[in-house]
């Protein structure tokens, strides 16, 4: 009976995925919108959010929560939408004018940052930091 019970119990952990907290630093103004994607492949990354796994609009905040992530390897980027026209504003070379960030703080190099340097492993509850540039 008590190996039944752990096995149920260690059935529902495996099934309710992690909780993985973003904090975000650097947030020039509290109005618009703040764009969190969650990405498990390059071909979503950064870009195009509409392939993420989970994508959100929230109220601007210092710490985003994402409930029942699974286990996995992980990219997240954040983009501050300051005048909340629903979009990222670029120049002319398509570099954004609003706040950007991403997990690991890749940096990238004439583009966006690669998925390869913004992923990380996630197999716990965990709190990564992103700040925004």
């Amino acid at each position: 009976m008590v190996t039944a019970l752990v096995a149920l119990l260690l059935s529902q952990d495996a099934g309710a995925g992690f909780t993985l907290t973003v904090k975000i630093e650097g947030l020039s103004a509290k109005t618009g919108k703040l764009f969190v994607s969650l990405h498990d492949k390059a071909a979503s990354w950064p870009g195009k959010s509409e392939l993420a796994v989970r994508r959100m609009a929230v109220d601007p905040a210092d710490t985003v929560v994402l409930e029942n992530v699974p286990a996995g390897t992980w990219a997240v980027s954040v983009v501050h939408d300051v005048n909340g026209n629903g979009k990222v504003d670029t120049n002319f070379l398509g570099i954004p004018k609003e706040p950007v960030g991403v997990s690991n703080d890749a940096k990238g190099r004439f583009g966006p940052p690669k998925f390869d340097d913004a992923k990380f492993k996630l197999e716990r509850d965990m709190t990564i930091t992103i700040h925004m540039i």
